[in-house]
């Protein structure tokens, strides 16, 4: 080997060795940051979440201040229809047997008297519905509509997997809820007639107060009932069958009759 080649050699590996330490030294560089490097760091990480919460807070208050103005438009809009439609002879607010109790974007609530569809149901027979305002649609809060009419009521506002009424079309679903009791209504009223039909001819020995008020008068009413308290007083047992504490009872009873009987003369 020549010198000069020797000479190049050492040249090469002393350039090879400083490079690594200057690789070295650039290394060690990125490890040897002071205390304000590391405040700085963590300042700027902190300023960043400071602002994305305040952009989220900023996105959540617009959201609101949105679906405010949205319900205030929508309760104008209610509002509005009611004015509009109230007066209709074909509205919703006219529908024979229904009494609007609330109309508003929230909530609505009627009533349903059957006696004004079909004769022969009782004047105290009375069902309400209340509708709420939830997501979009509209949903039944609470009724009071006969058990084996539920079904297809609830059935009208919840479809293949999804609920079916909006604002556009909750006036449709309340003239079906009122088709459907308007129904029931009939269907009382049939039930009623061949009720007392079946009375009358002796097939059947007993009908309720419903029946007493549509078909029979006030002094029927009280004739009737007269006749069944003398017959529950036949089914009671003679006085000397009755246990003890049923006999204190009676006499209790009798002696309180006496008293009152004897305080009535007295003030006369």
């Amino acid at each position: 080997m020549s010198l000069e080649s020797a000479s190049a050699s050492d040249r090469s590996s002393n350039n090879g060795e400083q490079g690594n330490a200057s690789e070295i030294d650039n290394s060690t560089d990125y490890y040897n940051y002071d205390d304000d490097d590391v405040w700085s760091y963590y300042e700027t990480t902190y300023s960043e979440d400071e602002r994305i919460e305040k952009c989220l807070k900023e996105k959540r208050e617009k959201e609101k201040e949105e679906a405010r103005q949205t319900e205030l438009e929508r309760g104008k809009e209610f509002q509005e229809y009611y004015e509009n439609n109230k007066d209709k002879e074909n509205s919703i607010f006219n529908l024979k047997g229904i009494n609007f109790i609330r109309f508003t974007s929230k909530r609505i609530k009627f009533s349903f008297q059957p006696c004004r569809v079909a004769r022969l149901v009782c004047k105290r027979v009375m069902f309400f519905i209340s509708l709420r305002y939830r997501k979009g649609s509209w949903l039944i809060k609470r009724d009071s509509i006969p058990a084996n009419y539920k079904r297809r009521i609830y059935s009208l506002f919840y479809t293949n997997g999804s609920f079916r009424f909006d604002d556009e079309s909750i006036p449709y679903g309340i003239v079906e809820i009122w088709r459907i009791l308007k129904t029931w209504a009939k269907s009382e009223d049939q039930f009623r007639k061949l009720k007392y039909q079946r009375y009358k001819a002796g097939e059947d020995v007993y009908i309720d107060t419903d029946d007493e008020d549509l078909f029979l008068s006030d002094t029927e009413i009280e004739e009737l009932h007269r006749k069944r308290e003398i017959i529950w007083n036949r089914m009671l047992p003679p006085d000397s069958e009755v246990p003890s504490r049923l006999r204190t009872r009676r006499q209790t009873r009798h002696e309180r009759s006496v008293l009152s009987s004897t305080s009535e003369s007295l003030d006369f």
